[in-house]
């Protein structure tokens, strides 16, 4: 069973107010130089405070706020998962404010198109592994 269109469109909405939010609270209250400015041991990451161990998406908050000061080269060396988030958070709402002033589905369409192609095994898997290349990643640069 697939999600709604309003569903879809409420909850990608509050997805990206989140992370508008947590951007904003992140870029004035938390250091965002590597893994926490001058306190090499500083994270809010869980994973990473309980197991030491980062997690994939650990940098990516400092990924997208250098993508939005340009920066590419160092939102790929934080995380490149920030490169796609950061479109995400831009593309998602004009998409939907589009839909919605055009009476339109288009973005409901192209979730369901995802979501249908994405239970193919040869295109879950690479992404998959794609999400361990990028773990692994982490876990080297930051030891």
């Amino acid at each position: 069973m697939s999600i709604g269109r309003r569903r879809l469109y409420v909850i990608s909405l509050v997805a990206v107010a989140a992370g508008y939010i947590w951007l904003i609270a992140a870029c004035r209250f938390i250091p965002l130089s590597g893994t926490g400015g001058d306190d090499p041991s500083y994270t809010i990451c869980i994973i990473k405070t309980v197991t030491g161990v980062p997690c994939p998406s650990c940098g990516t908050t400092e990924s997208v706020v250098a993508v939005s000061g340009g920066d590419i080269r160092s939102a790929l060396r934080a995380n490149p998962l920030g490169l796609p988030v950061a479109a995400i958070m831009v593309v998602v709402p004009l998409w939907i404010t589009t839909d919605y002033l055009r009476g339109e589905r288009s973005f409901h369409r192209f979730y369901l198109g995802v979501e249908y192609w994405l239970r193919k095994p040869y295109l879950y898997l690479p992404l998959i592994l794609l999400v361990i290349i990028n773990w692994i990643w982490n876990i080297i640069k930051m030891s």
